[in-house]
């Protein structure tokens, strides 16, 4: 419990430092503890700081990076991204001719 409770304080201390660059704003993100299941509260917080991706801007600002790895790094993201897509396309395909009777 002692572990939850350090790496809770490291997350608080960490969020107000963190700022979107193009809109220049912070947003606080707040978990509620219902029945005492701090866990679920992490959980919450962790999927708020993935979906607007604030670990990596962290990272990024804590260590330099060089801009060939930089463009390395965003083709891979890029690539990710359109695999994702074109397996959805692949998906929405295969279940309406599946709903045809193919």
């Amino acid at each position: 419990m002692q572990s939850m409770q350090s790496y809770f304080r490291t997350l608080a201390t960490a969020l107000p430092h963190i700022t979107d660059c193009t809109l220049m704003q912070t947003r606080q993100y707040k978990a509620v503890v219902v029945n005492g299941n701090v866990t679920k509260a992490i959980r919450l917080l962790n999927t708020h700081m993935k979906e607007e991706k604030l670990v990596d801007k962290w990272r990024a600002t804590q260590v330099y990076i060089k801009p060939s790895h930089q463009r390395v790094i965003q083709q891979k993201e890029t690539k990710k991204k359109l695999n994702r897509q074109n397996f959805k396309t692949m998906m929405y395909w295969v279940m309406q001719a599946k709903s045809r009777g193919f």
